[in-house]
């Protein structure tokens, strides 16, 4: 099983803007060093049981609430002065570390990522909720897709690929409406296992579409797909087959991909929707999450390299959070 990353989703950009991220959660378990995951076989199309069940999440609406984390005043400040270093294998700096970690001043780096009470992701969600969840919809009635080329560039961010927006196409990229917004397009990124678990399993991979709010206030949206193993019926999706053939990318010069951007999501899906955080450091709040209901296929080997990209054992995903009381919505055409 396995359930972290080494860098997640927060808003971090190179033309556009880009990324967002996690924090910590059951209080018994911890990181432990990365070890060679073992890969699900690929003739399996089903979800696999989440690597997180060392890491305790629980598969009904509400989560465990965290019984203990890591108090403040034994997370050491970090050494080199920059800004302070996160991850998922090690304990010292895990998931269920990152509200103790300190700044080299001593103030805590990443207080969010503590908050036991607030509405933080990733989270467990209910395929089959109370009639009172039900909506009707779908993405396309949230999403606005461009029919033109995507260049993306790639960079490594805490030793995972993240793939923003190049300046070039900074009009062509989707967008998502809510609310009364439009969050346009900024970066998308991988975690293994799945961060977002479906009535409490976690399937191989999940991608994040990460969005930023075009009116200047700083609101992120972010969009994740769910992806299982394909099969010799169930081929891979073409897209994202093309994204992970570029993990090693931004090691030294510039790297473009140019990808089909009406091939990151499927408009005519269901999708659940909540308001969450990022899944990484800094943990921000407030943020606006949606999931796509219909599974994707990635190839087994393409996961598995991706796994070994990121440090294998337990992989870059963040352990769920409590729901807190937090609703979350199901639309399905």
């Amino acid at each position: 099983l396995r359930r972290r990353r080494r860098g997640d989703g927060g808003v971090a950009g190179g033309g556009c803007l880009a990324r967002a991220r996690w924090s910590p959660r059951n209080g018994t378990a911890s990181a432990k060093p990365q070890v060679a995951d073992e890969p699900s076989t690929p003739s399996t199309p089903s979800p696999i049981h989440s690597r997180r069940a060392a890491l305790h999440f629980v598969t009904t609406t509400t989560l465990l609430l965290p019984t203990a984390f890591v108090a403040a005043s034994e997370a050491a400040p970090s050494a080199s002065g920059g800004a302070t270093e996160w991850g998922y294998a090690d304990s010292a700096n895990g998931p269920l570390a990152w509200g103790a970690l300190k700044n080299p001043d001593g103030a805590l780096a990443y207080p969010d990522c503590a908050c036991t009470a607030c509405a933080q992701s990733p989270i467990n969600l209910l395929s089959s909720p109370g009639s009172d969840a039900m909506r009707a919809g779908s993405l396309g009635d949230r999403t606005v897709r461009s029919g033109r080329p995507l260049d993306l560039r790639v960079a490594q961010k805490h030793g995972t690929p993240n793939f923003t927006c190049a300046e070039t196409s900074a009009e062509t990229y989707n967008a998502v409406v809510a609310d009364g917004r439009t969050y346009r397009f900024v970066s998308l990124h991988f975690h293994t296992p799945a961060e977002n678990t479906v009535d409490g399993i976690a399937y191989p991979m999940e991608m994040h579409l990460v969005h930023l709010a075009e009116d200047g206030s700083g609101a992120i949206a972010v969009l994740g797909v769910l992806f299982e193993y394909a099969t010799p019926g169930n081929p891979a999706d073409e897209t994202v087959a093309e994204l992970l053939t570029h993990i090693d990318g931004g090691g030294g010069a510039e790297e473009l991909v140019r990808i089909r951007p009406g091939g990151l999501f499927d408009d005519t899906s269901g999708y659940y929707q909540w308001s969450g955080s990022l899944t990484t450091p800094p943990c921000t709040g407030g943020v606006y999450w949606m999931l796509q209901r219909k599974i994707r296929r990635v190839s087994a080997e393409q996961c598995e390299a991706f796994r070994q990209h990121v440090g294998t054992f337990p992989g870059n995903a963040r352990p769920t959070q409590a729901l807190n009381g937090r609703a979350v919505r199901i639309y399905e055409p």
